[in-house]
């Protein structure tokens, strides 16, 4: 590998995410800094569909079927927010924003 390949790679393992596959051994550095910061200004906000937050003072009028079901849907909520964020951090085009 030449000395600015290798510095490249140094540059993505010290950023924390490794580097890409594709990387071509004629980049300069400069370039592939540019290349990372303009990947992350893409902002995507996570999303779950069906989950509807409940106030603390609505759950208080809740009985104890309507609890038991908030709360299985909050807990499966809490799940997919989790998977999602891996997902994003493993497979993400925008490193330093989910970094």
């Amino acid at each position: 590998m030449t000395s600015s390949l290798l510095n490249i790679h140094h540059l993505y393992w010290r950023a924390g995410f490794g580097p890409p596959l594709d990387l071509a051994s004629g980049n300069l550095i400069e370039n592939e800094v540019e290349a990372i910061f303009q990947k992350s200004k893409k902002f995507v906000p996570l999303t779950l569909t069906g989950w509807n937050p409940v106030t603390h003072r609505e759950t208080k009028t809740f009985d104890d079927v309507q609890k038991k079901a908030y709360n299985k849907m909050e807990k499966e909520a809490k799940l997919q927010i989790v998977n999602k964020i891996f997902e994003r951090q493993i497979h993400a085009e925008f490193f330093l924003r989910e970094k």
